[in-house]
């Protein structure tokens, strides 16, 4: 199921059940997996929780803070009592002209992680799984297969066809 966050009275509109999380949403892993397409500029964190389901958001350079609070507000909600086992960011982590989120102390490389995971119930120095892509680098979309408690990250430029194995690194 993905969601759109929007500013205003309603700030979250349910797309459906999808595994195509795209900028400003969030959702969990249909069919067991997510896929993140045409990421340039933007971050996604994926949290694999204890129960083996995983929930996603993909976050673009030019939301805001309060956007990216409410998204998460919404993760803690979906995953109730449910931990979280581990937490991949891949993405565009380094914004050097950050004018939304990123732009702010608490999201700032390399705090942006220890936010995230006490955010989400972790201790901040537990270690993030990820890939930094370059900014400027072109689009890449990601995919992420979840099963047998862990998960599986593949990427392709955006418009391609072929999946390659993504190697993630301890961030």
């Amino acid at each position: 199921m993905a969601f759109l966050y929007r500013r205003g009275p309603q700030d979250f509109f349910q797309i459906g059940p999808v595994n195509e999380i795209r900028e400003t949403q969030y959702g969990n892993a249909q069919g067991a997996h997510i896929y993140y397409p045409g990421v340039s500029t933007c971050t996604t964190i994926t949290l694999l929780l204890t129960d083996g389901t995983a929930l996603g958001m993909h976050l673009t350079k030019l939301d805001l803070a309060t956007d990216v609070d409410a998204i998460v507000t919404q993760v803690n909600a979906v995953r109730g009592g449910t931990a979280v086992s581990s937490m991949y960011a891949v993405g565009v982590l380094r914004c050097r002209d950050a004018d939304g989120w990123m732009g702010v102390a608490r999201y700032r490389w390399p705090v942006q992680l220890s936010t995230f995971n006490t955010a989400f119930g972790r201790a901040g120095g537990d270690i993030v799984q990820g890939f930094i892509q370059k900014e400027g680098s072109g689009a890449n979309d990601y995919r992420v297969l979840v099963g047998g408690g862990g998960v599986s990250w593949y990427a392709r430029p955006q418009g391609t066809h072929t999946w390659n194995t993504l190697d993630l690194e301890t961030l």
